[in-house]
């Protein structure tokens, strides 16, 4: 397999994000602050489950590993302090990519800007493929089309994928999304996004059933176990900061709206002032530890 690092391969646009690999939010933008926020999701358990499979022996090096919308490389980074053999990276956002070069050690690494819907891989090339909050950025004005666009990225997964690969998805389900009883705090200030947000998730139910019709066979799931804050997560005065703002999309419901995002977040200022906010933060972070954050699906090709 050869892939030439940094490969110039220009992303499909999409209508808000403009080529920034999501259908609603600018990534070269908000790349830039996104890790104040955000941590690998799932990293761990996804090196326990690849130690274990048996087609590469327990051996970590020599697994080819594809991160499609890679962002700015926090999995990768994590995979490659691990020893993973060959890592590639895939996103539409040159920013991102820019970011995930600096925290990464050349030499086992391919970076690329580009589309994930056309994959710049030959076939049976890889042995593992990675989607971690990825495939609700997919375009969609619906649901039905967001499973047909769904479907289609399966299959050129497929396609790259060795015979023995795997296709893992790092997810979260509407129930951990709710803006009252999920696992993100400030949720609860921004419902209007986060109804809307929601809507783009897909259910589990429904991804494993794609899943199978393009062709993978065993599809087995498990919780994120760890749960990932960090200290600027849980601050209750983040959301005021459009750098705080730019590690969830959930504030890409709000753009062209400054008057509505004005008004939540005056109703967040007075509750930080009677003290409900901090209440809120506790209560979130004792629910997520049973909810937890996010779920992993493994397919087999």
């Amino acid at each position: 397999m050869t892939v030439e690092q940094d490969n110039p391969i220009q992303a499909s646009p999409g209508a808000p994000g403009q080529g920034c690999g999501s259908a609603y939010e600018d990534y070269e933008k908000s790349h830039g602050n996104y890790d104040l926020t955000r941590l690998p999701v799932g990293a761990e358990q996804i090196v326990s489950h690849l130690q274990r499979r048996e087609q590469n022996n327990g051996n970590l090096a020599e697994i080819t590993l594809l991160d499609l919308g890679c962002g700015t490389g926090m999995h990768l980074e994590y995979f490659q302090s691990r020893g993973l053999g060959q890592l590639i990276g895939l996103d539409a956002s040159q920013a991102g990519i820019e970011i995930a070069r600096s925290r990464l050690h050349p030499g086992n690494t391919s970076l690329m800007v580009g589309d994930f819907r056309q994959l710049p891989l030959a076939d049976a090339s890889v042995d593992a493929v990675l989607l971690s909050f990825v495939i609700h950025h997919l375009p969609h004005g619906h649901q039905a089309e967001l499973a047909a666009n769904t479907a289609s990225l399966f299959q050129e997964i497929a396609r790259v994928l060795k015979p023995d690969g795997e296709l893992i998805i790092v997810s979260t389900s509407r129930k951990q999304l709710h803006p009252r009883n999920g696992s993100l705090w400030y949720y609860r200030y921004f419902q209007d996004a986060a109804t809307a947000l929601a809507r783009k998730f897909l259910p589990q139910s429904k991804l494993r059933q794609l899943l199978k019709s393009a062709g993978f066979g065993m599809v087995t799931g498990e919780p994120v176990e760890k749960t990932y804050w960090t200290d600027a997560s849980l601050d209750e005065s983040g959301p005021f900061r459009s750098e705080w703002r730019d590690g969830d999309s959930l504030f890409a419901f709000y753009r062209g709206k400054e008057e509505l995002l004005q008004k939540r977040l005056k109703a967040l200022e007075k509750s930080i002032a009677s003290g409900a906010a901090q209440v809120h933060i506790q209560e979130t972070r004792a629910r997520t530890e049973q909810i937890k954050q996010a779920y992993i699906l493994y397919a087999s090709r």
